[in-house]
């Protein structure tokens, strides 16, 4: 197999890889939920019925934190797979 194919084909399987590990963050101690897989796709987002005693830019704030910390937990689990993958295929990587 040539190195394209290789690549494209450990591309594939990556993505695949990526698209079953899911995981939750939240913010505002649990007043916002947000379930998300590795490969950054929003699977639920969840609000707590307590949260209507906030206002409209305290939960702006608290989604807008629950999507970065998501987006950051997918970026750390893409690149731990990754390295893992590459030292498969690379060893001493």
């Amino acid at each position: 197999m040539d190195q394209f194919n290789l690549l494209k084909q450990f591309s594939e399987e990556t993505k695949q890889k990526l698209s079953t590990i899911e995981f939750e963050v939240e913010s505002g101690n649990g007043l916002i939920v947000l379930t998300m897989n590795a490969n950054k796709k929003i699977k639920s987002l969840k609000i707590n019925a307590d949260l209507k005693i906030v206002d409209k830019e305290d939960l702006e704030d608290l989604m807008t934190i629950a999507l970065e910390r998501g987006l950051s937990r997918a970026e750390e689990i893409s690149e731990q797979e990754l390295k893992k993958t590459l030292g498969n295929i690379l060893p001493g990587l």
